[in-house]
């Protein structure tokens, strides 16, 4: 799944991943996800890494009816949005246009994105350890299937020594 959230109740944070191709239907899916998780709560973190998506189909129209229709997260909720890229840079910071919240800031690196989210030590080690148990349950699940197409655990995996090298910067 291009978009994928991982929620962490006990650091009261939300990461969410953008891979490959993102359309409106996985966004609108993606916060349907994080909005019927148990331990979800409109005012935790987000952190929204976008530099792997390689196409964000998404334009005005859309990113308002994210806003408007689908988003859980309250305008209380501190979010960020890596975007390293042009296009992807751009389009957060139309969203954050849109949600009209001092608590939404679109970066250029993960550093500066956690940084901002005061993400430090023990958070981020809470978040790190709940991600690699949940990387090792896709893996295991995978290896139950004999399916050898790029699978999200790989991108996971990426995401997971990028935030390891700027958690240690």
């Amino acid at each position: 799944m291009p978009v994928s959230s991982f929620v962490d109740p006990h650091s009261r944070f939300v990461i969410t991943l953008c891979v490959g191709e993102v359309t409106l239907a996985e966004g609108v899916s993606s916060c349907s996800v994080i909005r019927n998780h148990p331990g979800f709560h409109p005012d935790f973190r987000q952190l929204v890494d976008l530099s792997m998506a390689t196409n964000i189909s998404l334009r005005f129209p859309d990113l308002y009816h994210l806003h408007q229709e689908c988003d859980p997260f309250s305008n209380q909720a501190r979010r960020a949005i890596v975007a390293i890229d042009a296009v992807p840079f751009g389009l957060g910071r139309m969203y954050q246009l849109i949600t009209n919240s001092p608590n939404l800031e679109v970066f250029r690196t993960l550093q500066e994105a956690l940084d901002w989210l005061d993400c430090k030590g023990s958070v981020l080690e809470s978040v790190i350890r709940e991600l690699l148990a949940k990387k090792r349950a896709v893996l295991t699940a995978e290896s139950s299937n004999s399916s050898s197409a790029s699978s999200p655990s790989t991108d996971l995996g990426a995401f997971l020594n990028r935030l390891k090298a700027a958690s240690s910067a």
